[in-house]
């Protein structure tokens, strides 16, 4: 019976990346994909002799391997697998990667952060790259000329890592997400402080107003603890980024002038148009109900007091009670998608809503809805795959309705 060194389960981004890695060492692995693999893919792996399977996971197939490197999605049970047997694509990266890792998890935020850090560490000279569950795989980067990998991992991420142990790590808040496919709110937070447990040196960076996070001490006893908060007109993202920069030895006024220069990141509360008075604010990357709520504070902080909001997509597992609390400022709810009729039913006897089939259903009531000082605000507190691939493409979706909007009333 043969055997391999390793055994890649799953053929998506992450297992393609696992895959040339190994691939380019001369480290023979099997690949196992419950999905049907890409053409180009399923080319690539025949013509480099690699044994794979697609359309199922056979745990016998699976098991002949030394070591199981699990795609993100995957929870190792649902395969038979004891989460002992399994490692994460974030531990294969980090036993080969050379230069220093910040680690950013938490349930919001993390991209921006993430994207921040990278944008000011090289600001400095610092040869950065964000990575991780951003959208480039830890490992694809293992062997380019980099000092510090700023990686943003998940509770998925985390949930199946054994060995992952970053020079810094921080957890930026911890509120309820991922239901679906975490038994409860334990078992995730569990995942993601997980990292902090292993860290030996280096500092752990947590929230300070998180009441999670705030009752985690002596976790780690080596490690620098510190914990951030937002204050001095910073948000919490702006917050962590200055203390990370701090303990690196950079100057805050420094710092600070270096952030003004980040422009922030697509789909999260993005200006995108203002016409006739209308502003066009696209937060597709708001996900769960706690993003959303994040996006709400900072438009009430700014001075917006009339929000039509866009809220819908496909379940998690969440509850949205907490919208209630910002009866004041949302003129209008538009509920659409495959969850829009739980949150109509949730807040929609306190809150003036709107039913609507998909998101373009709800841009059109929006705007028949909409006057001059309103702020239309896509942010969706859902998943996005019951029409769309993922947020991306669900904000681009957003964008083309916005344009299409502007230049038809703009041309009448």
């Amino acid at each position: 019976m043969r055997r391999y060194r390793f055994a890649i389960v799953g053929g998506g981004v992450t297992g393609k990346a696992v895959a040339r890695f190994l691939l380019a060492r001369g480290i023979p692995f099997f690949l196992s994909s419950r999905d049907a693999l890409e053409d180009g893919f399923r080319e690539w792996l025949s013509s480099n002799g690699v044994e794979f399977e697609e359309g199922k996971n056979s745990l016998d197939l699976i098991s002949r391997a030394d070591e199981i490197v699990v795609s993100p999605s995957v929870r190792p049970e649902m395969l038979g697998l004891d989460r002992n047997q399994v490692i994460s694509e974030i531990d294969l990266a980090s036993r080969f990667f050379e230069g220093r890792i910040i680690a950013v998890t938490g349930t919001n935020g993390k991209s921006s952060t993430v994207s921040a850090l990278e944008f000011v560490l090289n600001h400095f000279g610092v040869r950065a790259v964000a990575c991780g569950n951003i959208g480039r795989p830890f490992i694809s980067i293992v062997d380019e000329a980099v000092d510090i990998a700023v990686v943003e991992v998940s509770s998925f991420q985390l949930f199946s890592s054994m060995e992952f142990s970053p020079d810094i790590g921080v957890v930026l808040n911890l509120t309820e997400d991922h239901m679906d496919w975490h038994m409860d709110m334990d078992e995730y937070g569990k995942a993601k402080a997980s990292m902090l447990f292993r860290m030996d040196e280096g500092m752990a960076l947590l929230n300070a107003d998180s009441e999670y996070l705030s009752s985690l001490e002596g976790f780690a006893p080596a490690v620098c603890v510190r914990r951030f908060s937002k204050r001095d007109g910073l948000n919490e993202n702006e917050a962590c980024v200055v203390e990370v920069m701090d303990y690196l030895g950079y100057r805050r006024e420094d710092v600070l002038s270096a952030l003004r220069e980040f422009k922030g990141l697509d789909y999260r509360m993005q200006f995108i148009a203002s016409h006739n008075g209308i502003i066009f604010v696209n937060d597709s990357k708001a996900t769960n109900p706690a993003s959303t709520f994040w996006g709400l504070d900072l438009l009430k902080a700014r001075g917006f007091s009339s929000i039509i909001l866009l809220a819908g997509g496909s379940p998690k597992g969440l509850d949205f009670s907490g919208l209630l609390r910002y009866r004041d400022i949302v003129k209008v709810l538009i509920c659409y998608g495959q969850e829009g009729g739980r949150i109509f039913e949730q807040v929609g006897s306190q809150i003036p809503s709107l039913r609507a089939r998909g998101l373009k259903d709800a841009f059109d009531l929006a705007v028949d809805e909409a006057s001059t000082g309103d702020v239309v605000l896509l942010s969706p507190m859902c998943a996005s795959f019951d029409e769309f691939s993922g947020y991306k493409e669900r904000g681009e979706f957003f964008n083309g309705l916005v344009k299409g909007f502007v230049c038809t009333i703009g041309n009448r």
